[in-house]
């Protein structure tokens, strides 16, 4: 094969192969990759130990993402069986179909220059139906936010996901939406997939029916998510800390993942930390002292001193948490202040908030 841009294809003789491949290869039919100088990937010796490891890992998750369809055996496909550095791929279900709340909504078929392209849309459980394990597998790396939207699959391979297509904002509904795409290799020019099949294009011809389908998941989007399973909502329009809700007559207290500082945590771009951080928030919940709380303010109310307002330490705690408060809202300084207004505990001290960071220049 003639050199392309400095790559050369070898042809291996019998006993090079028989050197190399694996012994089930010689057995049986199918596709051995094995890289040895990865030059590339550790950027020429420069990334090691656990920064490779952390590659490594990456490249694991992406395979079982890229083709859980066929790991799975979906959809009436001959299930594959992937090996990596020895070990069996899973498939990352990015809809978390198995699980008993998520909603799938009816297929839908739309027709482009007569070819079929099926579009399903799915609404994830809120975070309180379901385990540690199955949040870390939707959230992937970049979060729940970063990885809702459309999920492109052409001929069953994922080949583009947490896009809007600049059809809606990120976030506009909530974290719990995700479309499926799926469209046949026959479309390749008008989606304008790339060569790698790593990023397609949004053809002009769906736009107008896709986002009639984005529009009709909203209010059950939100349903889902501000329902909570059956929560209790205290203070209509406020963004509390803590929230409640009622399920199979049991009531349980947990901290609100919508508020904006907690959601920044959870978000935050090293995800061992964002675990470590939900991780907390799940022994606080757990460990919650309801009884000891219950029986003092019943026998002593006169003694609870949790909601006493220390001014100065209230102000500290609002200066430490305006950059990252202004960076939830967008650097929009009247969205902050509506962040604000709307947000415990500086709701309820709107007068004292406004005034200190008027006096800091910032309104």
């Amino acid at each position: 094969m003639d050199d392309i841009a400095d790559w050369k294809m070898g042809i291996l003789e019998s006993h090079e192969i028989k050197a190399l491949a694996n012994q089930q290869l010689l057995e049986h039919d199918g596709t051995e990759i094995i890289w040895r100088v990865c030059d590339r990937l550790s950027e020429y010796g420069q990334v090691g130990g656990k920064g490779f490891n952390d590659l490594v890992a990456h490249a694991q998750k992406q395979l079982s993402l890229i083709f859980h369809r066929y790991l799975a055996g979906e959809e009436g496909l001959r299930k594959l069986r992937i090996t990596f550095n020895g070990s069996a791929l899973k498939p990352i279900d990015p809809f978390l179909r198995l699980h008993d709340a998520t909603q799938a909504q009816p297929k839908e078929t739309l027709n482009l220059n007569g070819q079929p392209i099926e579009v399903q849309a799915f609404i994830l459980p809120h975070y309180s139906k379901i385990t540690a394990g199955e949040h870390d597998q939707l959230s992937g790396e970049e979060g729940l936010v970063r990885n809702q939207g459309f999920y492109v699959y052409r001929q069953h391979r994922l080949i583009i996901h947490g896009t809007w297509f600049r059809l809606v904002r990120h976030g506009e509904l909530s974290q719990l939406v995700r479309i499926a795409v799926n469209i046949p290799n026959s479309l390749d020019a008008i989606w304008k997939i790339t060569l790698d099949k790593a990023d397609a294009q949004l053809p002009s011809g769906l736009k107008s029916r896709l986002k009639d389908i984005v529009g009709g998941l909203k209010s059950r989007s939100g349903k889902v998510f501000q329902s909570r399973g059956g929560r209790i909502r205290e203070g209509a329009g406020k963004t509390s800390i803590w929230a409640k809700y009622v399920r199979n007559g049991e009531v349980r207290y947990y901290v609100n993942r919508e508020h904006p500082l907690i959601a920044g945590m959870l978000e935050d771009e090293d995800r061992n930390r964002a675990k470590a951080f939900a991780a907390a928030l799940g022994v606080i919940e757990d460990y919650f002292p309801i009884v000891s709380i219950g029986e003092d303010y019943s026998s002593r109310p006169e003694m609870m001193n949790q909601g006493v307002l220390d001014k100065e330490r209230f102000l500290e705690n609002l200066d430490t948490a305006l950059p990252s408060l202004l960076l939830h809202s967008g650097g929009d300084m009247k969205a902050l202040r509506e962040l604000l207004t709307s947000t415990e505990p500086w709701a309820s001290q709107t007068d004292i908030v406004l005034k200190h960071i008027k006096n800091k220049g910032w309104l």
